[in-house]
C-alpha cells in the first residue's frame, strides 16, 4: 500500500492493489477512496481522531481486513466481495456438500427470522426448522432443511431472499495445525519435547525451496525397506532404477545400488547378516512417513532416506566415500545427478577407542564436510567420560561431526549414557522412543544413544527444508559454509539441562524449533551480519529497530526490526521534529523466513528530522532519521 499527498487538489489518496494477483484474505481487489481536506495537520487530527473514524467507518463500505506479508492492512469494499461470493458460492457443488441439509444465514438487524423461514417455505417449496441460534444479536442462525440441498445455485438464490445477508453451509473445516494424524503420534513424546510441531507449521521436510530430494545416508547394520511407514520416503538412484538390471548403470561399481549398498555382502540386498531391526527403527525416528493416518511419524514427514548396510571399519570408510561420491556428482552437476546428502546418521561406534587409533575412520568427517555433508555420531550407552576413557568416534575433532549423547522423557541424561565435556556436544531423546520396527510392526521402547542419534539427524535434514533460498546457493557455491552454520543452529541452540551441564559442550538438548530460528535470522541477515556471525544476536537476542535504510532517506524508508518470536505483532509510529504523526500508525510482524521489514513511503515528506518509534505490550524504542 502507498500513502501519498497531491498538492494540486489537496487530497490524499488511499491506495490498496496486490500486483502478483491474490491476497491471503481474498480475491484482487482496487479500492480508492478520496478524503478532502484543508492541510497536512488536519490529516494528522483525522488520523487521531477516534470518533471521526467511526464516523468514516459508517460512511464508506469497508467490510473486513486481511492481514498481508508486509505487515500493511488492505481493505475490501462491498462490490469486491460480492463479486467474490457469487463465484465461490457457485464453486459449491455436490462434490463439494455431499448431503448436508444445514445452512448458516446472516439476517438483517430488523429481519424477524421467523418470518424468513415462514418466506424460505413458500419460496422454495422446502421444510425447514430453526436448528440453533448460533449468534442471535448479530443475526446469525443455523437452519436445517429436512431434504439434503446441495446445489450451490440455491445458495445464490437463498440469498435474494428478502432479510437476508448472506447463506452458506454448514460443513466440517479442515484443522490447518501442524500435528501429524499418524495414530500412535500421541506416544511420540520425544518428537513433542524437542520442539517439531512448531517447525513443521513452516515446513515438514523432503524437498529444499527449488525441489531437490532431501537426502540422508543411514549407515546401521541392516534394513527392511519393505515397511509400511517407510514407502514414499526411501532414496532411488534413478540411473540404476531406471536402467538395466545387474548392470551398473551409474558407472560407480555399484550395479543395482537403487536404495543404497550392502557393503557387507557387497550386493544391493540391504538387510544385512543380522536381522534385528536396528536400523529400521533409527529409519523411523528420522522419516517415518508423517501425516499418512499410519502408525507413526518421523522427524522428517518427508525425506529421503539412503540405507547404506555395515559391520566392519573398512565398511564404515566406503560408506562414507559412496556419500562423497553422490554428494559431489549432485555440487557438480548443479543437481542434474547424485544425491543431495545433507547429513549422516551413525549409531554405532567402538567403545574406549579414540580417534587417532583409528585414523581412516576418524578422517573421513572432514572430507565429507567439504562436500556439504555433516555427520551425526551416537556415543557409548555406558556411563562413563569418554574424554578420559576414549569413544569412537565421538572423540574426533572434526567441525563436520556432531555427537549425541541420550535423555529421557524427564529431560535428564540416561544413566547409560556416555558424557564428556569436550567431546558429547548435545543430548537427544533417547529413552523408550516409539518408532517402527521389522515386520511390519512398531516399537514403543526403542532407546539408548543409538535413538538419540536419528533425532539430531533428522532435524538436519528438516532444516535444509526451510524456504530458504540463500542457503541452496550456497550449498552448490560453498557447501562446507551451510554445513557449519547447520552446526551452529543445533550446538547453539539447545535447551539446557542441568543434568547435562559440565558433561557435554553445550550443557544442553537439542531444540528443533529454536534451531529453526537460528537459520531463520541467517536467511534474513545481511551480508555484513552473516560475515560477523552475529545474525542470532541481532534478529533473535532483541526485540525492537534493527536499522533505517538508507539514512538519510530520500524517497522510500526501509525499517527492519527484531522480534524474539514469530507472528509477535509490533507498531510504527514515526514523527516529525515538531510531534506531529506523520501517518496512521503501521503494524508487523515476524513471519519465518521473510524479511523483518517495513517500507515507508517518504518521497513527498518535508526536508526534516524524523524519529520512528516501535513498541509491543512490553517494550518501546525509538530511531531518528533525516529527510533529505
Amino acid at each position: 500500500p502507498e500513502m501519498w499527498a497531491e498538492k494540486n487538489n489537496r487530497a490524499i489518496k488511499f491506495f490498496t492493489a496486490q500486483p502478483n494477483g491474490i491476497l491471503r484474505g481474498g480475491p484482487r481487489v482496487l479500492s480508492i477512496h478520496f478524503f478532502k481536506i484543508k492541510s497536512i495537520p488536519e490529516i494528522l487530527k483525522v488520523m487521531k481522531s477516534k470518533l471521526l473514524t467511526y464516523f468514516l467507518l459508517s460512511i464508506f463500505p469497508i467490510v473486513s481486513f486481511a492481514q498481508v506479508d508486509n505487515g500493511y492492512n488492505r481493505q475490501f469494499d462491498n462490490v469486491g466481495r460480492s463479486a467474490l461470493r457469487q463465484q465461490t458460492t457457485l464453486l459449491r457443488t455436490n462434490a463439494d456438500y455431499p448431503e448436508y441439509k444445514d445452512v448458516i444465514i446472516r439476517i438483517k438487524p430488523d429481519a424477524s427470522i421467523d418470518r424468513i423461514i415462514l418466506d424460505i417455505e413458500n419460496s422454495f417449496g422446502v421444510e425447514l426448522t430453526l436448528k440453533k441460534e448460533i449468534a442471535p444479536r448479530f443475526g446469525i442462525y443455523l437452519l436445517n432443511f429436512h431434504n439434503a440441498v446441495t446445489d450451490g445455485n440455491f445458495l445464490l438464490s437463498l440469498e435474494k431472499t428478502p432479510g437476508i445477508i448472506s447463506a452458506e453451509f454448514d460443513a466440517p473445516v479442515q484443522f490447518r495445525d501442524s500435528i501429524p494424524n499418524d495414530p500412535k503420534w500421541p506416544e511420540q513424546w520425544h518428537l513433542n519435547q524437542i520442539g517439531l510441531p512448531d517447525v513443521w507449521e513452516v515446513g515438514t521436510g523432503g524437498q529444499t525451496v527449488d525441489g531437490h530430494d532431501i537426502v540422508v545416508a543411514i549407515l546401521d547394520s541392516g534394513f527392511d525397506i519393505s515397511h509400511d511407514d517407510l514407502q514414499g520416503n526411501i532414496w532411488v538412484n534413478e540411473k540404476e532404477a531406471n536402467g538395466i538390471p545387474g548392470m551398473d548403470d551409474d558407472g560407480n561399481g555399484l550395479p543395482d545400488d537403487i536404495h543404497g549398498w550392502n557393503f557387507i555382502k557387497n550386493s544391493n540386498d540391504l538387510t544385512g547378516t543380522v536381522i534385528n531391526g536396528h536400523g529400521t527403527s533409527v529409519s523411523g525416528i528420522i522419516g517415518g512417513k508423517g501425516n499418512n493416518n499410519l502408525g507413526i511419524t518421523g522427524v522428517n514427514w518427508n525425506v529421503k532416506m539412503m540405507y547404506l548396510t555395515v559391520d566392519l571399519i573398512s565398511e564404515v570408510v566406503a560408506a562414507f566415500n559412496y556419500v562423497i561420491e553422490q554428494r559431489e556428482l549432485f555440487n557438480a552437476t548443479n543437481g542434474a545427478e547424485g544425491a543431495f546428502v545433507v547429513v549422516t546418521n551413525g549409531s554405532f561406534g567402538q567403545d574406549r577407542k579414540f580417534c587417532n587409533d583409528q585414523s581412516a575412520w576418524g578422517a573421513m568427517y572432514d572430507l565429507m564436510g567439504q562436500v556439504g555433508v555433516l555427520s551425526i555420531a551416537a556415543t557409548a550407552n555406558e556411563n562413563w567420560d569418554v574424554d578420559e576413557l576414549g569413544d569412537m568416534p565421538t572423540t574426533c575433532t572434526s567441525d563436520f561431526l556432531v555427537a549425541v549423547t541420550a535423555t529421557d522423557s524427564l529431560n535428564k541424561r540416561v544413566t547409560n549414557a556416555g558424557f564428556g565435556p569436550t567431546s558429547i556436544d548435545l543430548a537427544a531423546p533417547g529413552s523408550k522412543t516409539v518408532t517402527i520396527r521389522l515386520d511390519n510392526n512398531y516399537n514403543t521402547n526403542f532407546g539408548g544413544t543409538s535413538a538419540a542419534c536419528p533425532h539430531v539427524a533428522g532435524v538436519v535434514a528438516l532444516l535444509y527444508s526451510m524456504p530458504c533460498t540463500d542457503i541452496l546457493e550456497m550449498a552448490l557455491t560453498d557447501p562446507p559454509t551451510v554445513a557449519l552454520m547447520m552446526r551452529n543452529a543445533l550446538l547453539q541452540n539447545t535447551f539446557p539441562i542441568s543434568d547435562l551441564r559440565g558433561k557435554t559442550v553445550t550443557g544442553g538438548r537439542i531444540d528443533a524449533y529454536e534451531s529453526m530460528k537460528h537459520v531463520h535470522a541467517w536467511c534474513i541477515g545481511n551480508e555484513e551480519d552473516r560475515i560477523e556471525e552475529k545474525v542470532k544476536e541481532v534478529y533473535l537476542g532483541q526485540r525492537g529497530l534493527v536499522r533505517l535504510s538508507p539514512n538519510p532517506a530520500t524517497e522510500v524508508l526501509e525499517i527492519d526490526f527484531a522480534a524474539a518470536n514469530f507472528n509477535t505483532p509490533v507498531t510504527f509510529r514515526i514523527f516529525n521534529s515538531l510531534g506531529q504523526e506523520m501517518l496512521t500508525p503501521q503494524s508487523g510482524s515476524a513471519i519465518p523466513f521473510e524479511k523483518q521489514r517495513i517500507t515507508i513511503d517518504v518521497k513527498n515528506w518535508s526536508r526534516g528530522f524524523y524519529v520512528v518509534n516501535i513498541a509491543d505490550r512490553t517494550f518501546k524504542l525509538s530511531m531518528s532519521f533525516i529527510k533529505m
